[in-house]
């Protein structure tokens, strides 16, 4: 059976840029990313009443076909969407199984498929995770994020890259299991690219990529945050004042008109910055240290040229 490649993430680690300038641009692969198929052959919990339900057999049989498809003209599969992402424990969709037991369905239905993952540094991470969630509607200041159950139980062990690499390595084998950096990326867009596709088998695309756009700033993130609690508040006043005068369908049904995910902040100079407290962050920066310095010695190269800092404790 053909190899196929499986990206997993992380999110907010170069996930939009490969998927642009590598996996959607190339002649040479069949790029999977937003077609419900692939995604509900791989990541949907059996029994959900949200999407069309497959047992394991046809779960098989429909990524055979995919993969037997690409491989008759040609061309190598990959995969590369939320769903399947080591970040799928953020997402709330109650249809999505856990990653662990998307990993097993791979491997049991595709044994020679292979892994890409890329690892950022963890606070970089954080705060770009962080300032993903104010661009949708959290009204949850950094400090607030941090002290959260999804943060505790379940995106926080996830920042252990070497416990992370260690438990992908022992589902999949570690020849099976292709590790990037994000800082390669930061460092060279072209020499990142030129890399992936060598990974790949595939020849690089000849023109150069556009400017990504880096998102958010930390000025205009706050000032959304804030906004977010402006029309919380807005929000619950106009429901309950609708709930008064009998006019609930209507009223949210002009919420959803006026939703402000796009809200143009008016005032982001009153906005204080935030940031992880500091004995939060010292205690973070041992566990990370540690990690990353075990990352390290299991790769067998120099975290620190990856942009991790690693320190002589254990």
């Amino acid at each position: 059976m053909p190899a196929a490649y499986f990206h997993i993430g992380y999110p907010k680690s170069a996930s939009t840029f490969m998927q642009r300038h590598v996996f959607a641009r190339s002649g040479e692969l069949n790029f999977y990313n937003y077609d419900d198929e692939v995604g509900n052959l791989i990541a949907v919990r059996p029994g959900s009443t949200r999407v069309s339900n497959f047992t394991e057999d046809e779960r098989r049989a429909g990524l055979i076909r995919f993969v037997d498809e690409a491989e008759r003209i040609g061309k190598t599969v990959v995969v590369s969407h939320e769903s399947i992402c080591l970040g799928n424990w953020m997402l709330t969709y109650d249809y999505i199984e856990e990653s662990e037991v998307i990993y097993d369905r791979i491997n049991g239905l595709l044994p020679n498929a292979r892994i890409i993952v890329c690892f950022r540094p963890q606070f970089g991470w954080i705060g770009s995770w962080w300032r993903q969630h104010i661009k949708g509607h959290s009204t949850l200041s950094l400090p607030q994020f941090v002290e959260t159950e999804l943060w505790t139980q379940r995106i926080l062990p996830r920042l252990r890259y070497d416990e992370v690499l260690r438990d992908l390595w022992s589902r999949f084998g570690k020849e099976r299991v292709d590790v990037i950096f994000f800082q390669d990326l930061i460092r060279s867009e072209t020499d990142f690219i030129t890399n992936l596709c060598k990974l790949l088998g595939i020849e690089a695309p000849l023109s150069s990529p556009k400017p990504e756009n880096k998102g958010l700033s930390q000025g205009l993130t706050l000032a959304k945050l804030h906004a977010n609690r402006a029309y919380v508040t807005f929000a619950d006043r106009f429901i309950k004042d609708a709930a008064k005068r009998g006019q609930l369908d209507r009223a949210y049904d002009r919420l959803w008109k006026r939703y402000l995910y796009q809200l143009d902040p008016l005032v982001p100079h009153i906005v204080k910055k935030r940031s992880i407290p500091t004995a939060l962050r010292s205690e973070l920066e041992m566990q990370f240290e540690e990690s990353n310095k075990y990352l390290g010695e299991m790769m067998g190269i120099d975290i620190s040229e990856k942009g991790f800092n690693i320190s002589a404790r254990r």
